[in-house]
């Protein structure tokens, strides 16, 4: 009992530091989540944020602690391995003295999920297949974005750059324009995040950085994704976007013929994992 209420003020100081004092957070963060009374949905929130923070050694003595322990689900074996590739990813960011600069809006690496982690991962071995010294930028999108209201719409066309670019900030985070600004090429992979609750308000937002990449006159693509069938005003508006943009593919033969796009199966399947 007296280390459940130990790893409990661990947390709550580890909350409470977060914006402050990151060091300590993070200190505060894997004592929480690795002493003995550390409730499991803690430790895993833990990792979490450490990895949100970027804090990948941390977020790895969480996982080895725990997989110490027995890990009878394989949970923090694979989040290790996630934690290792997240790790890996920066260091050759940081490492990099590529040219060719690429911004990959939606990339799902940075989930736990297997599958959007394959997805991505096939999709930016690939990229480096074309361009080995390619420096890829990887931007992740804000869901809650889906339910955000804006003054102005934008699936109905005769919109303005800065009409755009506030969605996008909000789906993409604030510096997702300067990344488009800064890309030699821009990308949109869909992969799964699209269905059938998504609004056409809400597609209009996700495709912000096509949108927006269109309008500074940036090459771009949209590829890797499920695009669902939709009907009425959403199938309207897709249709009508894909056959402006030109550069569309879905990752199912149905989906590609409905919207007149072209078909490329899921990078997932070039994905060799050891």
């Amino acid at each position: 009992m007296f280390e459940g209420i130990k790893s409990a003020i661990h947390w709550r100081f580890a909350k409470k530091l977060r914006n402050s004092n990151p060091d300590r957070a993070a200190r505060h963060l894997v004592l929480a989540a690795t002493g003995r009374g550390a409730d499991v949905s803690r430790a895993r929130r833990a990792a979490g944020f450490l990895v949100a923070d970027k804090r990948y050694s941390d977020a790895r003595t969480i996982c080895r602690e725990h997989i110490s322990s027995g890990d009878p689900s394989g949970f923090w074996r694979h989040y290790e391995s996630f934690v290792d590739e997240l790790a890996s990813s920066c260091r050759q960011q940081e490492v990099s003295g590529s040219k060719i600069k690429i911004a990959l809006f939606n990339d799902t690496d940075f989930r736990v999920n297997i599958g959007c982690r394959l997805t991505s991962q096939g999709l930016k071995q690939q990229i480096l297949d074309a361009f080995p010294a390619a420096e890829i930028t990887s931007i992740g999108f804000n869901f809650a974005a889906f339910r955000k209201e804006f003054p102005k719409s934008t699936s109905a066309g005769g919109y303005e750059l800065s009409d755009i670019e506030t969605r996008l900030s909000t789906a993409y985070g604030e510096g997702a324009v300067d990344h488009i600004t800064a890309a030699d090429f821009v990308i949109l992979q869909p992969e799964g995040s699209l269905d059938h609750r998504t609004t056409a308000e809400g597609l209009a937002t996700f495709f912000t950085p096509i949108l927006t990449a269109r309008k500074l006159g940036k090459p771009f693509a949209v590829l890797n994704g499920t695009i669902p069938i939709y009907e009425g005003e959403r199938s309207d508006y897709l249709k009508g976007l894909f056959g402006e943009l030109g550069h569309v593919a879905a990752r199912d033969e149905i989906s590609a013929e409905y919207y007149g796009i072209e078909f490329l199966a899921d990078a997932a399947f070039l994905r060799i994992s050891p």
